[in-house]
């Protein structure tokens, strides 16, 4: 935040307030089965507080706490990993940290990630998966697809979270097959995916050395989407909104970034500039609470909720 600029104006609250109004996690609060990734994120960004706390403050105790906070952000659900990847990443762009002081912050962070593994494979007997093949559909949506069709439809389900994120009109519980449908790398919305997220990699890592925060939020969305992706592996559904909650931070940051400082800067002799990415703010913070408000009462009961998703997933 820039010392001269009122608070309501400055990126910290701007991302904030576009964060808690976006109706794509109506989800994640209406329904208790969000419950974890909440305690998940709050488990994780205390951990990224305690982290930067140290870099400043050198305190050992930092670092514990910032251990028990990510122990208990795993335990709520193993999206946290990601934080390994994103609690250094948030030290080196935020903060003028040594890498010496990156890797020690780093250090807890990846014991306890790997102490947690463990724990959950002593327990359940598996790392990823029991070794049995899924068959049932409801379980692997992926089983009556090749491998080409496989992962054009994953590639597709990305383009299909971006298009959430910005325009969040048709939202759904049910993305089970098949509301997305079966895909191919010959259909162009497949290719656009392809390209927008290889254009999204190149872009974060063009503006990663000068600290660049569109880069950062970049980093943010693929690296804390990652792990449901179905990329690495497949978890059991095509998709799924709270699967974006966390991610959409980035998306967040990026929109406050874009309209508040890049677009201004573009030609500063133009004052209205400013006033143009303010009003854009305005407009999508106005949208998403007419959306928000149009979509919790969808979560009152399971018949409101089916009645909502039939409209919506045809297939």
């Amino acid at each position: 935040q820039k010392k001269d600029q009122k608070w309501y104006f400055s990126m910290p609250f701007i991302v904030c307030l576009l964060f808690v109004l976006h109706p794509i996690h109506s989800e994640v609060v209406a329904n208790v089965k969000g419950r974890d990734e909440i305690m998940t994120f709050l488990g994780a960004l205390a951990a990224m507080y305690y982290s930067l706390k140290y870099v400043k403050t050198e305190k050992i105790y930092l670092l514990v706490l910032s251990a028990i906070a990510f122990f208990l952000a795993l335990l709520s659900k193993e999206n946290a990993l990601t934080f390994i990847a994103v609690i250094p990443l948030s030290v080196y762009f935020f903060s003028n940290a040594s890498m010496k002081k990156i890797i020690t912050v780093t250090v807890p962070l990846l014991v306890v990630g790997i102490g947690f593994i463990a724990l959950r494979t002593g327990i359940l007997g598996y790392l990823l998966n029991s070794g049995k093949e899924v068959t049932d559909l409801m379980n692997n949506p992926f089983v009556e697809m090749n491998t080409g069709q496989k992962y054009a439809t994953i590639v597709y389900t990305l383009l299909v979270y971006l298009k959430l994120l910005i325009f969040p009109v048709q939202l759904t519980h049910d993305y089970y097959p098949y509301h997305i449908p079966i895909m191919s790398w010959g259909d162009w919305r497949v290719v656009l995916s392809l390209v927008v997220h290889i254009g999204l990699g190149v872009v974060a890592l063009l503006g990663l050395r000068k600290k660049n925060v569109l880069s950062y939020a970049i980093i943010v969305y693929l690296a804390t989407l990652s792990i449901t992706s179905n990329l690495p592996f497949t978890v059991g559904t095509f998709m799924n909104e709270r699967f974006v909650y966390i991610s959409s931070l980035g998306f967040c940051i990026a929109l406050a970034y874009l309209m508040l400082d890049k677009l201004p800067k573009l030609k500063p002799e133009m004052p209205a500039l400013h006033m143009v990415g303010a009003g854009v703010i305005s407009l999508f913070c106005l949208g998403f609470t007419a959306k928000t408000i149009d979509r919790v009462p969808a979560w009152q009961t399971p018949l409101t909720l089916n009645s909502a998703a039939i409209k919506v997933s045809k297939n």
